[in-house]
């Protein structure tokens, strides 16, 4: 049965915020584990019409500007 988790260590969605804001971990590498997680489970489920990688890195990098510039409004999601 596959994990619903995204990562090996699960965090809540304040966490995540937390760890973003302080530079412990940026959106380039929540997306990249959520990737990997994704491609993992595609097979298995068979769950997307389009994958859009590259469409998730622009928004990654876009998520990044907003942390740097804006970093009270920022949001993980």
């Amino acid at each position: 049965m596959p994990s619903r988790s995204t990562s090996s260590t699960p965090r809540t969605i304040r966490e995540l915020a937390a760890a973003l804001r302080s530079g412990e971990t940026t959106p380039h590498a929540l997306l990249d584990e959520a990737l990997t997680h994704a491609r993992g489970l595609e097979t298995q489920l068979n769950a997307y019409l389009r994958f859009t990688p590259d469409l998730a890195r622009k928004q990654a990098d876009a998520a990044l500007q907003e942390l740097r510039e804006r970093p009270e409004r920022a949001s993980p999601l």
